[in-house]
């Protein structure tokens, strides 16, 4: 199966976990790696809606550790419009830990109809997480 994913993710390193993570599938990867970019524009909605992806990732802070609602507000943008609202939406964030601040923003993202998963460095999730997160079967 040939998947397709629009990634916002401005960390390297994360980058290619997440292409070690797909390494036995087939992916063709749409990537936004600039954090400003995460404030899409009508035509990166469009883009991405052309893309046809079976789902996204979405990282919540970017590299230079600096928390920012980017990441809620692209959801957001994501799910507000038409041509994209069905895409499965999976937050990849370090910030997803069970303590009472991560639990919070668990909430939050699960508000937003988008499935969080902790990203887990020293214990990579596995292609697997990604696509049950995404309501896809492997």
């Amino acid at each position: 199966m040939k998947l397709r994913i629009v990634c916002f993710e401005d960390n390297p390193k994360d980058w290619k976990r997440l292409e070690h993570i797909f390494t036995k599938h087939e992916v063709e990867f749409l990537p936004f790696v600039n954090p400003s970019d995460w404030d899409v524009t009508p035509g990166q909605i469009e883009g991405i809606a052309q893309f046809k992806p079976d789902f996204a990732i979405v990282d919540l802070k970017d590299d230079k550790r600096r928390v920012t609602d980017a990441g809620e507000r692209l959801i957001r943008k994501l799910k507000e419009s038409k041509k994209t609202r069905a895409i499965p939406i999976v937050v990849w964030s370090v910030l997803l830990r069970n303590t009472g601040s991560g639990l919070a923003l668990k909430k939050r993202i699960e508000e937003l109809d988008a499935t969080p998963l902790f990203k887990n460095r020293k214990n990579l999730p596995g292609a697997y997480k990604f696509l049950r997160a995404a309501g896809l079967n492997e």
